[in-house]
């Protein structure tokens, strides 16, 4: 997982991303994601089922 939390107030953050010529872009939602529900318990594949009514992209 990418950091979901970046936005445009991380200035030293996105500098420093610039500056190594590294790209920003959206994480893209599928219908399918990696879960590990804690760290001592195995990764898991599952679906994500979306119910989102009235939310524009």
């Amino acid at each position: 997982m990418g950091a979901t939390w970046l936005s445009k107030q991380h200035t030293y953050l996105l500098d420093l991303l610039n500056t190594r010529e590294l790209n920003v872009f959206k994480q893209k939602m599928g219908s399918r994601a990696i879960y590990e529900p804690s760290s001592l318990a195995p990764h898991q594949l599952v679906s994500l089922a979306f119910a989102l009514i009235g939310v524009a992209e």
